[in-house]
């Protein structure tokens, strides 16, 4: 593919559907750092290639203004990775784009978007429709709720993960889109 050749992506959440997305990435040609909880994963991870993290807080300084996807199972685990000991927000340098790809709550994704925009940090809410093989064809649906600027640099990684891409208006549409669909 080679499409994102010397992009920095972090991936934060590396199970099933999201190991299978850093994967993509890092076929993609990105620079792919990822974090996940359980060692199994990790070292499953790093057997395609993609360079292990100790933390959130590390990924965040692996990346250094890159892109960070989190694909995170709830909110608990969310506040754990964004504002727990070794956090993403703690480290966070300014111009870093964070792609949600998780089904977070509403509140939850203003909150964190307000939490990364203070920082000079930017939002993203994107949740995924799809399986794992989704994933691996590239074909998720993909809504997301970000500003115009933010949308466009996190189009073309997008589109390496998804054969339906909508940006559907500001931060918290997507999840909005997503909740309406599962209902």
């Amino acid at each position: 593919m080679g499409i994102l050749n010397n992009t920095n992506v972090g991936f934060i959440g590396v199970d099933t559907i999201g190991k299978s997305m850093a994967k993509r990435i890092h076929e993609a040609g990105a620079n792919t750092f990822a974090y996940n909880r359980s060692p199994a994963v990790r070292y499953e991870i790093a057997r395609n290639g993609i360079s292990l993290c100790q933390s959130p807080a590390e990924i965040a300084d692996k990346i250094d203004s890159g892109v960070i996807i989190l694909m995170l199972s709830d909110s608990d685990t969310i506040q754990a990775m964004l504002e727990g000991e070794d956090s993403l927000l703690s480290n966070l340098s300014a111009d870093t784009l964070i792609i949600d790809m998780s089904k977070t709550t509403l509140d939850d994704t203003k909150k964190y978007a307000a939490l990364t925009e203070a920082r000079g940090a930017h939002w993203i809410d994107a949740p995924v429709i799809g399986d794992e093989d989704a994933v691996l064809n590239g074909e998720l649906e993909i809504s997301a709720g970000a500003r115009d600027e933010d949308y466009d640099r996190a189009l073309p990684i997008l589109s390496c993960l998804g054969k339906s891409v909508n940006h559907v208006g500001g931060i918290g549409s997507g999840q909005s889109k997503a909740l309406n669909k599962a209902h």
